[in-house]
């Protein structure tokens, strides 16, 4: 072997490496993809939610439209009159649904923080079938570890959003670096054009988005660290996968960004488009038949059902990418690794599958 070729080989490892992390997103996606059951479980206890919320709606106006108004009248729009004479029925039904919604909302949080648990047990478990059972296992297994996590990463947000959009940022933007009065009701307005008031709230937007982007995947990172050393420092996890993302910030961050930007682009913007195109004929000027109508109603609740199916699926991408990432750069403990070998504290560690002699135990 020439000294050329001994010079070029570490070269090609690195690209190669720098190229399979750059594509973790998409094996990442297709690894959630193959545990179906996982996403379309958290996927149904999700539209229970939502169902709760719509239940009341539709069975209201089932009541008051019947044999009132003839098939369809009512389909694309609601009178004025209409409007008027159930005004306070309507009414009582907005003020439920808020009320439902101010319960609904912390338990989807807590759906998610179960479902969390669930994924990264899964993940890092080398056993197969039986996924759904041990998905509730390890829900409740990490549920109040990263139940600590979730007010810790709440806490942190409200900082950031603190920082971008308070005091901080009047301070330091407005006053020492534009030199505008903050104590003004609309400091904005003294600018010299609207373009500069304008680009001035998309940058402070855009700071604040980054500020969400980066404690979402700080947490995510920090659960999967939880999970992978099974501790239940909550503090110390978080202070280690802040100083990691600091040290590594592309290879940690990409994967995570990534699948951002997919789902940005599948979610938001491609739903968004087709839910636009199917609702334009829903209108008072509409023009559609009743039965047409229908189909369109039905088109967007499956648009709806897939993107929501989708986001869950991303769910279980992102943890399955902060997986693959954390084990391949965090430093490993001293103790036995809990996911690779099998045995009682402080006696001998048996390994898991992959062992060479007769001491191997399989799950």
């Amino acid at each position: 072997m020439t000294n050329e070729t001994q010079k070029a080989e570490p070269v090609d490892i690195a690209e190669e490496t720098l190229r399979t992390n750059f594509w973790l997103f998409l094996r990442a996606i297709r690894g959630a993809a193959a545990r179906a059951p996982l996403w379309v479980t958290t996927w149904f206890v999700i539209s229970l939610l939502a169902l709760l919320v719509a239940a009341p709606w539709h069975g209201w106006f089932t009541e008051a439209l019947a044999n009132r108004l003839a098939p369809g009248e009512a389909l694309r729009t609601l009178s004025e009159n209409f409007r008027s004479d159930h005004a306070r029925a309507l009414g009582a039904l907005d003020d439920h649904t808020s009320q439902t919604a101010v319960i609904l909302i912390p338990i989807s949080v807590l759906v998610g923080i179960f479902a969390a648990g669930g994924w990264l047990q899964v993940i890092l478990e080398r056993s197969r079938g039986r996924s759904v059972r041990r998905f509730f296992f390890g829900g409740a297994r990490y549920f109040w570890r990263f139940l600590r996590m979730a007010l810790l990463a709440f806490l942190v947000l409200a900082l950031v959003q603190w920082v971008v959009y308070g005091l901080p940022w009047d301070a330091l933007v407005l006053e020492r670096w534009l030199g505008l009065s903050a104590s003004d009701r609309n400091p904005l307005d003294a600018l010299d054009t609207e373009l500069q008031a304008a680009r001035l709230t998309w940058l402070q937007d855009g700071l604040g988005t980054l500020g969400f982007l980066f404690v979402s995947a700080w947490a995510t990172f920090s659960r999967t660290r939880l999970a992978l050393h099974d501790t239940r420092s909550v503090l110390w996890a978080s202070i280690n996968s802040f100083f990691l993302m600091l040290r590594r910030p592309i290879k940690t961050l990409r994967p995570l960004f990534l699948l951002f930007v997919f789902e940005l682009v599948m979610v938001t913007l491609l739903a968004g488009e087709l839910t636009r195109a199917v609702d334009a004929g829903l209108g008072a000027e509409g023009g559609v038949e009743a039965r047409e109508a229908y189909l369109r109603i039905g088109a967007l609740l499956a648009i709806g059902s897939l993107s929501l199916m989708l986001r869950e699926l991303l769910r279980g991408a992102k943890y399955v990418a902060a997986v693959r990432v954390s084990q391949e750069i965090i430093r490993k403990t001293h103790r036995p690794d809990p996911w690779r070998a099998i045995g009682g504290p402080g006696g001998p560690q048996y390994p898991v599958d992959d062992a060479e002699d007769e001491y191997g135990v399989s799950m």
